[in-house]
């Protein structure tokens, strides 16, 4: 399994698109935080009228330190797509099998590739995003400390876990499309459109957020942003009564990349022929 894993961690790296996603979902990051925080410190000096300063300055800090995790796990969703996909397109996957005889090993080992990727990007993902919103705070005089707290470190630590489940969520969708320009399509619509358009609907009308809390661009949200991290408000609009808590989130956002792999390997992997 090892040696398995070590193979596919070299062949994956030494595709040169693989670094690249990594590299553009760090530079998203950190390009996402200077420009949201950027526009909010233009805005500190007037506040919210329903909410005192120190409320104010807490509700700035989680929602920067969220940024990273509510806008850049498209990179690790696209590198799971590719991994999956990559020995179709390439046509490895039957000179793999001769090395390593398993269909399930191979299947682990990709997935554990998946994950090492997902955890390295989003690890510098979110240091170079919380250097910067800490930088940008720092230079904010108004603001009484710019110190970065346990719990916005928790937010952090979050992303990453979240990042890793989000490649294999596309890892999942990789085996079950095949295709690879199919897959990085799926991506780009969910990702750009069809996401943030049910996660906003979600966000401003309740009735539909008892079914959208389920979503997994809600259930990122939640993980991400807490409803409770600001205090008596939600973070989440229109699922203030209804967002799942971080706990459930976090298990829904398994399950999809749990039932994902599962499909996908039933229809992808072990039905498929050494031919293909």
């Amino acid at each position: 399994m090892v040696a398995a894993l070590k193979f596919e961690i070299q062949k994956t790296v030494g595709t040169p698109v693989i670094p690249g996603i990594m590299i553009l979902c760090v530079l998203f990051a950190g390009l996402i935080s200077f420009g949201t925080g950027s526009g909010m410190m233009s805005q500190v000096e007037y506040g919210v009228p329903s909410r005192t300063p120190e409320e104010f300055e807490d509700l700035v800090r989680y929602y920067l330190y969220s940024s990273t995790g509510r806008s850049a796990y498209f990179g690790t969703f696209l590198v799971g797509v590719l991994v999956a996909t990559a020995d179709q397109s390439n046509g490895l996957f039957a000179k793999t099998l001769i090395f390593f005889k398993s269909r399930a090993m191979v299947t682990v080992a990709k997935i554990g590739t998946v994950v090492v990727i997902s955890l390295v990007t989003a690890v510098v993902g979110v240091a170079v995003s919380f250097a910067i919103v800490y930088a940008l705070m720092s230079s904010e005089p108004s603001f009484t400390s710019e110190s970065i707290t346990a719990a916005q470190w928790a937010i952090g630590a979050r992303t990453v876990v979240t990042f890793a489940v989000w490649g294999l969520i596309g890892f999942g969708l990789g085996l079950i499309v095949r295709n690879q320009v199919a897959a990085v399509v799926i991506v780009l619509l969910f990702t750009l459109f069809l996401e943030p358009m049910l996660t906003s609907f979600s966000n401003e009308n309740t009735d539909f957020a008892t079914i959208g809390k389920f979503l997994p661009g809600s259930a990122n949200w939640a993980i991400v942003w807490p409803v409770d991290a600001t205090g008596s408000d939600s973070a989440m609009g229109g699922l203030g009564g209804e967002a799942l808590q971080v706990g459930p989130a976090m298990a829904v956002l398994g399950a999809y990349a749990v039932v994902l792999i599962v499909i996908g390997y039933v229809i992808g992997v072990r039905r498929r022929a050494l031919t293909v």
